[in-house]
């Protein structure tokens, strides 16, 4: 979330649309008022259509969860010196021996997004 954050602030409308999805009361936030506001400035329609698609449209529970798992893992390799899995690594471990992610894979889960969500928690977990 931290990240998203961060996104918002340079401005990034996907990553506001990302954290209402996970978390509404996102519009609190300084940065997401502020965009708000802008868009109401400038009657932006689009924007507020895609704001009220993501705030109703959130994760399901089960998602939450597989992620919340997905990060209690990230945590311990972490801890145990793993900063970096390659692709076919992460691909191993989150979609063959550990059936996290079985609902994902069904979906079609991109090896590309498995990796993004693997750098962004590492990385935060790098800096913290």
């Amino acid at each position: 979330m931290n990240e998203l954050i961060e996104r918002i602030r340079a401005g990034d409308d996907k990553a506001l649309f990302d954290a209402a999805r996970i978390d509404s009361t996102i519009i609190g936030c300084p940065s997401v008022s502020g965009r708000i506001s802008k868009a109401t400035l400038l009657q932006d329609n689009s924007f507020f259509t895609k704001l009220k698609a993501a705030i109703n449209g959130k994760m399901a529970k089960r998602e939450q969860a597989n992620f919340q798992k997905m990060r209690l893992i990230f945590e311990v390799l972490h801890e145990a010196g793993a900063t970096r899995l390659s692709d076919a690594q992460l691909q191993e471990l989150f979609c063959r021996r550990i059936e996290t992610l079985c609902q994902q894979c069904q979906r079609r889960w991109k090896c590309e997004a498995l990796r993004k969500f693997a750098d962004t928690y590492m990385k935060k977990n790098a800096t913290t």
